[in-house]
């Protein structure tokens, strides 16, 4: 008898089924890859703009001297992407919020108006949380240049300074001309010549200053007291964009009564 080769009927219709859902899922996937490629362009498409609309608000700020402004709008080199900037005022806490914070608020060594935070959205359609780019600055004003300092002795002191009396004194950062500059704090010194005193600030942005009269020393093994006729010196000093500062009053003269 001779024997047929070949295959069956359900052989060939096996076959035919596993090749088909093979070209199908085949199919799918490569639909699926080109879909995420063109997901993952466009998020990297927005990034990219959000960081440029970003450089060009800092540029144009630094060029211009004036704060951002909000605004929208399409960028016609990136066509299918809409942006939004969206600007507010910023403070800073000096020398940081961690410390600050730990202060009453009317306490707090706060700069009010320092610059002002932007933020940069880049949306695309289909819209959805995840077809957004977001991108953040913080974009300061340029502080005037600091001249010096000023110490300028309160309306109200006796001099010469009493035993134990105490005088205050008022600190300032002024300019080229003359005008004060804000943001600024200051820590006080005692610079004794003649007398001896005690210097501390009155305020927590150090801008009043006092000064107390020590006519006896009693740190020395014998003590030591000053006479009529000494004098000290109050001197404040502050550090400006990474410079330091420091100015003395005039001189404080001391009394033993």
């Amino acid at each position: 008898m001779r024997r047929v080769r070949g295959l069956s009927m359900i052989e060939t219709l096996f076959s035919l089924f596993f090749i088909a859902t093979t070209l199908l899922l085949t199919s799918q996937l490569l639909i699926s890859a080109t879909q995420l490629q063109h997901e993952v362009e466009k998020a990297m498409g927005g990034a990219h703009l959000a960081d440029q609309i970003l450089s060009q608000v800092r540029a144009n700020a630094k060029k211009s001297g004036n704060m951002p402004t909000p605004q929208s709008g399409e960028n016609f080199d990136f066509p299918g992407y809409q942006y939004q900037i969206e600007v507010v005022k910023a403070g800073l806490y000096s020398p940081c919020s961690t410390r600050e914070l730990q202060f009453p608020v009317t306490e707090r060594r706060w700069i009010a108006d320092p610059g002002c935070q932007v933020k940069v959205t880049v949306t695309w359609e289909p819209t959805s949380a995840r077809n957004r780019a977001v991108a953040y600055a913080l974009i300061l004003r340029e502080l005037p240049r600091v001249k010096e300092l000023r110490v300028d002795a309160d309306g109200g002191n006796t001099l010469p300074v009493a035993k134990d009396g105490t005088v205050q004194y008022t600190a300032r950062a002024v300019d080229s001309g003359g005008r004060e500059v804000p943001g600024v704090f200051f820590s006080w010194y005692c610079a004794p010549r003649t007398g001896n005193g005690l210097a501390e600030a009155k305020t927590r942005d150090g801008r009043t200053g006092q000064f107390t009269h020590v006519y006896r020393n009693p740190y020395r093994p014998a003590p030591t007291y000053f006479p009529a006729g000494s004098e000290c010196l109050l001197r404040t000093r502050a550090r400006i964009n990474g410079k330091e500062f420091e100015c003395d009053s005039s001189a404080i003269p001391l009394t033993d009564i």
